[in-house]
Order: C-alpha cells, then sequence, then structure tokens
C-alpha cells in the first residue's frame, strides 16, 4: 500500500492528446492540491502539458473549468511553465477570455445562473492567468482580438465566425478585452 502522502509522479506522453491532457490535469490539480506534487515536478508535468497545442488545449479546459479552489490562485511554478510556451498560451488564454465572456452572456438568457457563475470564473482565473504571465505575446493577441472584433477582419475573425458570437457577445468581448489591457502590465 502507498503512502497517501507520498509525492505522485505524473507522466505527459509525447504528442499528448486532447482528452489525455485534460485527464492529466485533473491528476495534476488533485495531487498539486493536496500536496503530492509541487515545485520542479509541478512545472515539468505543466510544461510538458502546454508544450503542444492539444497539450495546451487540454490543460486550459481543466484548469480554468476546475471547481477547486487551487486554480484561483496560480503559484510561481505554473506560471514559469506556462511561459515556457507563449504561443499556445498566449492565444489560447485570448480565446478563454472571449469564450468565457460569451457564454456567461448566453448562460444568462437561459437563466442558467449556476453556469453564468461558471462561465465569470473561467473569465476571472482567465485574466488572473494573464496579469501573472506578464506576457507581451498576449497583450499582442489581445489587441489583435480587439481589432477583430471592431472591424470584421484581422486574426480572430474565423474564430469569431466560427463560434458565431453575436453583437451582444463581441460588444461583452471588446469591454473585457479593453479592460484587460488597461490593466495589462
Amino acid at each position: 500500500m502507498t503512502d497517501p502522502s507520498s509525492p505522485i509522479a505524473i507522466q505527459v506522453p509525447e504528442g499528448v492528446e486532447f482528452t489525455t491532457a485534460i485527464s492529466i490535469t485533473q491528476d495534476l490539480i488533485q495531487a498539486a492540491q493536496s500536496g503530492l506534487l509541487a515545485g520542479d515536478e509541478l512545472r515539468q508535468v505543466i510544461a510538458a502539458l502546454v508544450s503542444t497545442i492539444e497539450g495546451a488545449r487540454g490543460f486550459f479546459v481543466a484548469y480554468l473549468t476546475d471547481e477547486h479552489p487551487y486554480a484561483d490562485s496560480p503559484d510561481a511554478n505554473l506560471i514559469a511553465a506556462l511561459r515556457q510556451s507563449p504561443g499556445w498560451v498566449a492565444d489560447l488564454l485570448v480565446k478563454n477570455l472571449a469564450m468565457s465572456t460569451s457564454m456567461a452572456i448566453t448562460h444568462q438568457r437561459q437563466d442558467s445562473p449556476v453556469q453564468v457563475a461558471a462561465s465569470r470564473r473561467v473569465q476571472q482565473r482567465t485574466v488572473h492567468l494573464i496579469h501573472h504571465l506578464k506576457l507581451p505575446m498576449i497583450q499582442e493577441k489581445l489587441i489583435e482580438l480587439l481589432g477583430s472584433l471592431s472591424t470584421d477582419g484581422g486574426s480572430y475573425t474565423s474564430f469569431l465566425q466560427r463560434w458565431g458570437y453575436d453583437q451582444e457577445q463581441q460588444e461583452a468581448m471588446a469591454q473585457v478585452v479593453q479592460s484587460v489591457l488597461e490593466t495589462h502590465p
């Protein structure tokens, strides 16, 4: 029998798939919250996850939506790991900011306060990560999204069209992005 207080090892397979990355991230959050995974090991697992687009997508889906408070306070190891893949991380955080903002409106229209709160939590966590990461690339991506929202052109146009965001959702996204840009170091 293993000691429940002893550290655990979480392995990230090379070329990790999206669903596997979600599962690994859920395990990672439980282990980190329990104190079974920390420091360099935590940083290495997260860095391995976000080193591919599918791994990064899975990481953010699980991390940003997790019910545990662990995801509300990113530690230095998590931030250091995310900084190792600024391209994926910047793009996915900007898209998560847009999506969570629009989903809060969708859930509000559906009179689903629990889902509204969940979408707002994802939005707050995303903003929190943006501020902690302090990556210039994030600011560039936020400006690109704002441009796509205001001109119906630019690098985020296909993203916005694919999800069919309406005028109210796009206006809310623009407000949130502007707010983040004003407070982004």
